[in-house]
């Protein structure tokens, strides 16, 4: 209704359930631009390989979508974000320098990331 156009960021790891579910969000959701983000915290890309083998894979990429890799952050981080529930804005000015620097990293990945998304 308001003729706005769906884009859906699925992010998955190994598993083969993750690869059933996205299968059945497709089947309700189908005019979703649907991209699969690949959480690379479970390995890298050749690893997913119950979903590089998939014929989930293959629709999504018909229609457009993309199989991207969500990048990692180094454990020092997403255990002080998980920790101490810190934003990664807040994160981004409380940090030990060390901390910041491995997190600013990641986010211009992550922007990298997206920007593939939005081309």
């Amino acid at each position: 209704m308001l003729k706005r156009k769906l884009i859906t960021l699925w992010v998955i790891n190994r598993q083969r359930d993750c690869v059933e579910l996205l299968r059945n969000f497709l089947e309700q959701i189908p005019e979703s631009k649907t991209n699969v983000l690949m959480n690379s915290y479970f390995g890298n890309k050749e690893k997913f390989e119950t979903y590089n083998n998939s014929q989930t894979k293959k629709y999504i990429e018909k229609l457009c979508g993309k199989s991207l890799v969500f990048p990692e952050v180094a454990d020092r981080v997403a255990d002080q974000l998980y920790i101490k529930r810190m934003t990664i804005e807040k994160a981004s000015e409380d940090l030990p320098i060390g901390n910041r620097i491995e997190l600013m990293r990641w986010r211009a990945e992550v922007k990298k990331m997206f920007e593939e998304v939005v081309e």
